[in-house]
């Protein structure tokens, strides 16, 4: 299994409300797209990843598709939190950066 593309969108006010950093949407083998991605900040400040679910009749929750394995599991969880964090940093550094510092 590999993930083939991956795909950040930032989330909606409703979704930030729940802790919910980014959405993440990958295909996988160019075969299999999953839409529905969360990637969940903790309290702590800490990332997870959160597979595509559903709300019971009960209230509580269902993942609708996720990995069987865990090291499936890991492979998604790292091969998503590396490209938060790609992303991110270049976010952090386009905010921070002043074209008045530049030394040409």
């Amino acid at each position: 299994m590999k993930i083939t593309s991956l795909t950040l969108s930032q989330p909606s006010p409703k979704d930030k409300e729940n802790h919910v950093f980014c959405k993440c949407v990958i295909v996988i083998d160019f075969d299999f797209l999953i839409r529905g991605i969360r990637v969940i900040q903790k309290k702590d400040g800490q990332l997870f990843v959160a597979m595509p679910s559903r709300s019971t009749p009960t209230g509580g929750f269902i993942d609708i598709c996720f990995p069987t394995t865990s090291n499936a599991m890991a492979y998604l969880t790292s091969r998503i939190l590396r490209e938060v964090e790609n992303n991110f940093l270049i976010s952090e550094r386009a905010l921070s950066y002043d074209p008045s510092s530049s030394h040409e």
